[in-house]
Protein backbone atom coordinates (compact mmCIF):
# COMPACT_ATOMS: atom_id res chain seq x y z
CA UNK A 1 0.00 0.00 0.00
CA UNK A 2 3.11 2.24 -0.16
CA UNK A 3 2.52 3.28 3.46
CA UNK A 4 5.48 4.42 5.56
CA UNK A 5 6.34 6.47 8.63
CA UNK A 6 8.16 9.77 8.17
CA UNK A 7 9.59 10.74 11.58
CA UNK A 8 9.83 14.30 12.86
CA UNK A 9 13.63 14.14 12.59
CA UNK A 10 13.48 12.87 8.99
CA UNK A 11 11.05 15.66 8.11
CA UNK A 12 13.34 18.32 9.63
CA UNK A 13 16.34 16.99 7.72
CA UNK A 14 14.31 16.74 4.51
CA UNK A 15 13.11 20.35 4.91
CA UNK A 16 16.66 21.55 5.59
CA UNK A 17 18.07 19.80 2.51
CA UNK A 18 15.15 20.53 0.17
CA UNK A 19 15.71 19.40 -3.41
CA UNK A 20 18.94 17.59 -2.55
CA UNK A 21 17.04 15.19 -0.26
CA UNK A 22 15.57 12.01 -1.72
CA UNK A 23 13.25 9.46 -0.17
CA UNK A 24 13.45 5.94 -1.59
CA UNK A 25 10.53 3.58 -1.02
CA UNK A 26 11.22 -0.12 -1.52
CA UNK A 27 8.11 -2.30 -1.40
CA UNK A 28 8.43 -5.67 0.31
CA UNK A 29 6.23 -8.55 -0.81
CA UNK A 30 6.33 -11.98 0.78
CA UNK A 31 9.34 -10.88 2.81
CA UNK A 32 11.36 -9.92 -0.28
CA UNK A 33 12.26 -6.38 -1.39
CA UNK A 34 10.99 -5.53 -4.88
CA UNK A 35 13.93 -3.53 -6.23
CA UNK A 36 12.23 -3.29 -9.63
CA UNK A 37 9.42 -1.26 -8.01
CA UNK A 38 11.50 1.30 -6.07
CA UNK A 39 9.89 4.73 -5.87
CA UNK A 40 12.21 7.75 -5.56
CA UNK A 41 10.81 11.05 -4.27
CA UNK A 42 12.91 14.21 -4.62
CA UNK A 43 12.21 16.89 -1.98
CA UNK A 44 9.59 14.68 -0.29
CA UNK A 45 8.22 17.27 2.15
CA UNK A 46 7.31 19.66 -0.66
CA UNK A 47 6.08 16.90 -2.97
CA UNK A 48 4.00 15.04 -0.38
CA UNK A 49 2.38 18.25 0.88
CA UNK A 50 1.51 19.52 -2.62
CA UNK A 51 0.42 16.37 -4.41
CA UNK A 52 -2.96 14.72 -4.05
CA UNK A 53 -1.53 11.25 -4.70
CA UNK A 54 -0.54 10.96 -1.03
CA UNK A 55 -2.70 10.92 2.13
CA UNK A 56 -0.96 12.19 5.26
CA UNK A 57 -2.04 11.30 8.77
CA UNK A 58 -0.42 13.92 10.97
CA UNK A 59 1.65 13.04 13.99
CA UNK A 60 4.51 10.80 12.94
CA UNK A 61 3.50 11.34 9.29
CA UNK A 62 2.17 7.97 8.35
CA UNK A 63 2.09 8.44 4.60
CA UNK A 64 0.35 6.21 2.08
CA UNK A 65 -0.14 6.47 -1.69
CA UNK A 66 -3.79 7.17 -2.53
CA UNK A 67 -5.84 4.74 -4.54
CA UNK A 68 -6.56 5.99 -8.05
CA UNK A 69 -10.24 6.65 -7.27
CA UNK A 70 -9.17 8.92 -4.37
CA UNK A 71 -6.99 11.02 -6.71
CA UNK A 72 -10.03 11.86 -8.83
CA UNK A 73 -11.67 13.90 -6.00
Amino acid sequence: DWGFFFTRNEIQIAKKNGSSYFLYLVPVRNGKPRIDEVCSIKNPVKKLMNEQAWRIEQGAWKVRKREEHEQQK
